[in-house]
């Protein structure tokens, strides 16, 4: 999904369709590529965030070479993988370089084209001969932004992972984390904070968008920018039950598998997936909502219209494949400035004596401190993975946790 020049969402329905639209792709990269041809360019470079994992087939960046021609190289992104050079064999037989620079600018790229010559690309992790004004530029902005980033938002007690420390796997993309609940209850906090409309009844936050944890002493603004580095704008808006429970079944498709970035955490909600039944409609159960009016847990209604708060890449854009939110109505925005960092740090801030624990925050009350454990490494069991009984053992169906 994509702004035009407009200022709206365009989009197209490639990731989690049947293989089959794969072909859409294709077409629409061999489009592209054939109208950059008629220009009659010495070279055509195919620039994608498409990806090399294994998972991503059949839209990574090495089935798009070979389902595709005319153009020399293709530089990819989106598995953050350090690849200087592959070869693949392109639909007519000609070989094409597929390079990617892996993340966080730990190597540059450089590609070398010349005429009669196969293109040559390489990683750079360092540079010799950098320009003296440049660097002093450089060092001076670098001064700025620490300076910024260094402001003190609390103090924390304990680790709050995104990965495992064992081996180094996603754990906010295969089961419930406390800094997967503290990420979706700043977004709930801060769309309800004074108690003015439009307030939300739910947030949610996909595993992919939460980038790391938070360790044990001072967090800063530069560690909750670390969590949420993409700069994406919060959004509140209204769908039905029925949708919400949608986009949760979406989120738990392929649970638990380390691949899934769309897992939800959620706020203000509370759900089980059925882990042992194949990836289709019926795998979320049990899911209740936070009255905040009572203080009482009640079950989803599908016909009802609930305020869900997210961000806009999520809500707004249906991105990851939620294309059952595309149509949901905003009734509320936080942008500018309020960018889900500074909501994040908001709520850490707001955090009674400066200590991050779950009694110290400003979501507790009755009903609520129910889901708040962030001193527990699956957090509040917001989420619960749960196998079902074959049918016919021991009389019943019921549900095995």
């Amino acid at each position: 999904n994509f702004r035009d020049f407009a200022g709206d969402f365009q989009g197209w329905g490639f990731w989690g369709y049947p293989e089959s639209a794969a072909d859409e792709l294709y077409a629409r990269v061999q489009a592209a590529v054939d109208a950059a041809r008629a220009w009659a360019p010495d070279y055509v470079v195919l620039v994608g965030h498409a990806g090399m994992l294994d998972e991503l087939k059949p839209y990574r960046s090495s089935d798009i070479v070979a389902n595709t021609s005319g153009y020399d190289c293709f530089i990819d992104g989106h598995s953050h993988t350090e690849n200087a050079r592959t070869v693949v064999t392109n639909r007519i037989g000609r070989e094409v370089v597929v390079a990617q620079t892996g993340s966080f600018l730990a190597t540059v790229g450089r590609l070398e084209l010349a005429q009669g010559e196969a293109p040559r690309s390489a990683l750079l992790k360092s540079v010799e001969g950098a320009d003296a004004e440049v660097a002093r530029l450089e060092k001076r902005l670098i001064g700025y932004l620490d300076q910024w980033l260094s402001e003190k938002l609390a103090d924390l007690g304990f680790d709050l992972p995104a990965k495992s420390p064992a081996d180094g796997t996603w754990i906010v993309r295969t089961r419930a984390a406390a800094i997967g609940d503290l990420e979706a209850d700043a977004f709930y906090w801060y769309a309800n904070r004074d108690g003015k409309a439009p307030g939300a009844d739910v947030a949610i936050v996909h595993g992919g968008g939460i980038r790391d944890g938070l360790g044990s002493g001072p967090v800063t603004l530069k560690e909750a920018a670390s969590v949420n580095p993409f700069l994406n704008e919060m959004l509140v808006v209204e769908m039905r039950g029925r949708t919400l429970l949608e986009a949760l079944e979406w989120g738990a498709r392929e649970a638990p598998s380390p691949a899934n970035s769309k897992l939800l955490h959620v706020a203000g909600l509370r759900y089980s997936v059925v882990t042992n039944l194949p990836p289709r409609v019926g795998r979320v159960r049990d899911v209740t909502v936070y009255d905040r009016t009572d203080g009482t847990w009640k079950p989803l209604d599908p016909a009802r219209d609930y305020r869900v708060a997210g961000m806009d890449f999520l809500v707004r854009s249906g991105s990851s494949g939620f294309s059952m939110l595309t149509n949901s109505v905003p009734v509320g925005f936080y942008g500018g400035m309020e960018l889900d960092v500074f909501q994040f740090a908001a709520y850490l801030k707001s955090f009674r004596k400066g200590m991050l624990t779950s009694e110290n925050s400003p979501l507790y009350r009755r009903g609520y401190a129910e889901i708040l454990a962030y001193e527990r490494p699956c957090g509040g069991e917001r989420i619960w993975f749960i196998a079902e009984r074959p049918r016919g053992k021991e009389g019943n169906d019921d549900i095995a946790r």
